[in-house]
C-alpha cells in the first residue's frame, strides 16, 4: 500500500548511495562527474572523507560564466537575487587549475532521516537551496532534491532512489 506524501520520512525518499567529491578535484573533474552522472551537486569531501562543503554545477557555471557569488551565502539554484556577471572573459585553463575548494560553499544543510518529508521541502524552499542531505547520528546517507520532493507530490514512486539524480 502506497504511503501518503504526508506519512513520508526523508529516510522515505532520499536518493543513494551518496556520490562525493574530493577537495581538491578540478572543475573540469567535478563537472565530469556530476555531469555524467545526471547529478546537480554534490557534497564535498576532505582527505579523510569528511563533509566539509557542497558544490554544483550551479557553482561552476557561475565560476566560468565570471558571475560573483558571496562565498557565505548558502543556496544558488533558489535566490531572491541574482549574481552580478562581471564582464570578465573566462578562460579555459581555470576548469584544470582551480579546484572544487575553490567555489564550494563551505557548509551543508542536513536534514535527519525520521525529518517528514513536509519538513524537508519547508526546508528547501526556506533555505532557497535546490538539495539538503539526509543524516543518520553523525553521517551523511542520502540526498534529498526539490526535483525528489516534485516527484512524490506529483504521484510518482516513493521509497529510496537508488539512481543518483540531483
Amino acid at each position: 500500500m502506497k504511503k501518503p506524501a504526508t506519512a513520508l520520512t526523508a529516510a522515505d525518499v532520499m536518493t543513494r548511495p551518496l556520490i562525493t567529491i574530493r577537495e581538491d578535484a578540478s572543475l573540469r573533474d567535478a563537472a565530469v562527474k556530476l555531469s555524467g552522472r545526471r547529478m546537480g551537486g554534490a557534497p564535498v569531501v576532505d582527505r579523510r572523507g569528511r563533509p566539509i562543503g557542497v558544490v554544483s554545477l550551479i557553482d561552476v557555471v557561475a565560476r566560468l560564466a565570471g558571475l560573483e557569488k558571496p562565498a557565505d551565502e548558502p543556496g544558488g539554484f533558489y535566490r531572491f537575487f541574482y549574481p552580478p556577471f562581471r564582464g570578465e572573459p573566462v578562460d579555459e585553463r581555470s576548469l584544470d587549475e582551480l579546484t572544487v575548494c575553490d567555489i564550494m560553499t563551505p557548509s551543508l544543510i542536513t536534514v535527519p532521516e525520521t525529518m517528514p518529508l513536509m519538513a524537508v521541502a519547508k526546508a528547501l524552499w526556506r533555505r532557497h537551496v535546490h538539495r539538503v542531505f539526509v543524516t543518520r547520528g553523525k553521517r551523511i546517507v542520502g540526498v534529498i532534491s526539490t526535483m525528489d520532493v516534485l516527484r512524490i507530490l506529483t504521484g510518482g514512486p516513493a521509497g529510496p532512489t537508488k539512481k543518483s539524480r540531483t
